[in-house]
């Protein structure tokens, strides 16, 4: 026979959110209450769906769905140990211990405790001295996947939000390492012009030292034959200029640049918002992929079950 009564009633849902979240000040739509409402609803409309396949009790579930939210605060705090320590302790001892915190970390741990992940200002980091500072959010990309599998190995865990945060979260850590692997030149390539006159500058100033290098080395062999003077420093001059290494050094160079840019441009112009278009990304980072930008394949996955649902 099938079920026809809610698997968690509204009132039992409140009692969970109420008990495992601190009280939501403003509007804000990813919180930790808004994922809880959300798993416990779709949860709701997949017991009905699949009465037949409820082996567990209600006890089962409910605690997997906070596990999995606790597993998101404990990814989302990344390297920050103070916070870890107490992000996922009962309400009542999380309030008691976020006050011994200094005020950085204090507001830190209540951003994660009530919004998890929020999208990055890329823009930001690039126009100031974030990327050289490493002032930025650091979250440990096995961990993320480990979250994620936890998500996907259950067909009835079910939450936009949370697919958004991980997808968000996982694009920004896979472009954040290969950005910081890069030069340091190329880090900030907004920041005061440097990027734009620091590569000029340093271009002249190494041709003039090899001008002046090839000028002494012709002195000496030529001594003061001025023919034989002139055609050594053509030579060696056109020879280091034809170089085909040196100019597949540079074509390598900026193809990497491209490909970052690339890579920064899908994170900021089509994640940063919670609706975004999963079929678009998903093309758009398998193109990246092909052009040797690394991606989880957990991000994929991701994005091929809210593609899925999108489709029921």
């Amino acid at each position: 026979m099938a079920q026809t009564k809610q698997l968690f009633s509204e009132n039992e849902i409140e009692s969970f959110i109420d008990k495992n979240c601190i009280q939501n000040i403003g509007s804000h739509l990813n919180t930790s209450r808004d994922i809880l409402k959300e798993l416990f609803s779709n949860l709701n409309e997949w017991a009905l769906e699949n009465n037949s396949q409820l082996k567990k009790d209600k006890s089962f579930y409910s605690k997997e769905i906070i596990g999995l939210l606790e597993t998101l605060r404990f990814v989302f705090c990344g390297d920050d140990y103070d916070v870890s320590d107490i992000i996922n302790s009962s309400k009542h001892e999380f309030m008691k211990d976020i006050e011994k915190l200094q005020k950085e970390k204090k507001d830190k741990a209540i951003n994660i405790h009530k919004f998890l992940w929020s999208h990055i200002n890329y823009k930001d980091l690039l126009y100031s001295k974030k990327l050289i500072t490493n002032d930025y959010p650091y979250l440990h990309i096995a961990e993320l996947e480990s979250a994620t599998k936890i998500y996907l190995s259950k067909s009835w865990l079910k939450s936009s939000i949370v697919e958004w945060m991980l997808i968000d979260a996982l694009v920004f850590s896979e472009t954040i390492h290969f950005h910081q692997n890069q030069p340091n030149r190329v880090k900030n390539p907004y920041n005061n012009k440097i990027a734009i006159v620091f590569p000029i500058i340093f271009s002249l100033m190494s041709e003039f030292f090899y001008l002046v290098l090839t000028a002494l080395v012709c002195f000496f062999l030529a001594a003061d034959n001025q023919t034989i003077y002139w055609l050594i420093f053509s030579a060696i001059t056109i020879i280091r200029w034809l170089n085909p290494n040196k100019f597949k050094r540079e074509q390598d160079s900026q193809k990497t640049i491209e490909l970052l840019f690339e890579m920064i441009g899908i994170y900021t112009q089509h994640l940063k918002e919670q609706a975004f278009n999963p079929i678009l990304v998903r093309e758009l980072l398998l193109d990246l992929s092909k052009k040797g930008a690394v991606y989880s394949h957990y991000i994929f996955h991701l994005l091929d079950r809210k593609i899925s649902n999108s489709h029921q």
